[in-house]
């Protein structure tokens, strides 16, 4: 510390959580819980890659959802026969009505927020830009056409946030985190990576299909409503439908999907995203046939530029999964085999990065009284030494 060599007993060491800076709670009179805002605008330009998808998924985006989509966006696998390609062509114009880019409203649940605390929490909305103005109203436009959104008078407020992403588009987005710290956690177990690879092994024919935007495709019981509410320069709006990035979200949305799919063999999803897998060809129709007459049922659509019909190898979750292997996506590892930084800074840097992230997991993993475990030379017999780089 300040130059200096220090010792200090690991049992006298506490876990170092970042204060956050967006936002600083305050204690309102009427004792409600509010909150001071800081900036609209997050540059994502020049970001640390990591960084940026860890807060992006603190982030509710609320994407585009324009008809543009049609059957002819559906990927089908070039090598398939004619008379095969000629079958896939029509049960897709069969189910033309399940295919499209503007999300449905299922009618198997809807989603509650149920809450720790009646007290409503808001937001104090981040200073907007002038120059960002028009892009927030013509998202809000766009929600209410899509009847997501609607005019609100809850207690609640949530503040939004513009992305600029590195294209330099922007990406209008809602911070529900103070919502969500006070929600009733839902344990509905997640689908297993792991398992979902193994069942794919050995299958000739995979296909993918991805619902659209598929949070929007649930519906939110009216008492949740009000508790969604964000702030905009037109006022206070509320969704009507599950938005993107509330804690229970996902788990809301894995329940819907596994009543969809209950029963139905050689399939599969995480998340959104289903997977058909078959070893012929006429039993991988009968499948997909099977699927859509659910998702139709279940008045839910799919997204036809992230379907992928009838491939021998397709990217599952970012892995190439098919012809019996399992494989990272090469796209996934060009960093790691990347020509490693000559510049001397940049690798003292990588260095103390790695040192700090084995220090803070010792301190974490071994909160016992009695610590003796060697680790890179900075733990030794209950001692650590800590020296503060200039």
């Amino acid at each position: 510390m300040r130059g200096k060599l220090k010792m200090f007993h690991v049992n006298m060491l506490k876990l170092y959580v970042e204060r956050e800076q967006t936002n600083v709670c305050v204690s309102a009179p009427d004792h409600k819980v509010s909150f001071v805002a800081t900036v609209s605008v997050i540059d994502l330009e020049n970001e640390d890659t990591d960084d940026v998808d860890n807060y992006e998924s603190e982030l509710i985006e609320t994407p585009v959802a324009v008809a543009k989509e049609t059957l002819r966006d559906v990927h089908i696998n070039e090598a398939l026969k004619a008379n095969e390609t000629v079958k896939v062509q029509c049960l897709l114009d069969k189910f033309s009505h399940v295919l499209t880019d503007i999300p449905g409203r299922t009618n198997v649940l809807q989603h509650d927020i149920k809450l720790t605390s009646d007290d409503p929490v808001r937001f104090k909305p981040y200073p907007i830009p002038y120059a960002m103005l028009d892009t927030v109203n013509k998202e809000v436009d766009k929600m209410i056409e899509m009847d997501i959104i609607e005019r609100s008078d809850s207690p609640y407020s949530s503040p939004f946030v513009i992305v600029k992403k590195k294209d330099q588009s922007n990406r209008f987005c809602i911070d529900f985190r103070g919502l969500n710290s006070i929600t009733i956690f839902d344990a509905e177990t997640m689908g297993n990576i792991e398992e979902m690879f193994s069942k794919l092994s050995g299958y000739q024919f995979i296909s993918k299909i991805d619902l659209t935007k598929g949070y929007w495709q649930i519906s939110l019981v009216d008492a949740a409503k009000p508790k969604t509410a964000f702030q905009t320069p037109r006022g206070l709006f509320q969704f009507k439908v599950l938005p993107f990035g509330l804690v229970n979200s996902g788990a809301t949305f894995v329940r819907c999907m596994r009543k969809v799919l209950e029963g139905l063999e050689n399939v599969d999803n995480f998340v959104d995203d289903i997977i058909v897998y078959t070893r012929s060809f006429n039993h991988h129709m009968e499948v997909l046939e099977s699927v859509f007459e659910r998702l139709a049922s279940a008045n839910l659509s799919a997204r036809p530029s992230k379907c992928y019909i009838a491939y021998s190898s397709l990217e599952v979750l970012g892995h190439i999964v098919g012809t019996d292997r399992l494989s990272p996506n090469p796209d996934k590892i060009e960093c790691i085999n990347s020509e490693v930084p000559a510049c001397t800074r940049v690798i003292q840097c990588c260095g103390v990065k790695e040192w700090s992230y084995r220090l803070n997991a010792i301190i974490h993993d071994n909160s016992s009284n009695n610590i003796s475990t060697y680790y890179s030379g900075t733990v030794v017999h209950d001692t650590i030494t800590v020296i503060t780089i200039p």
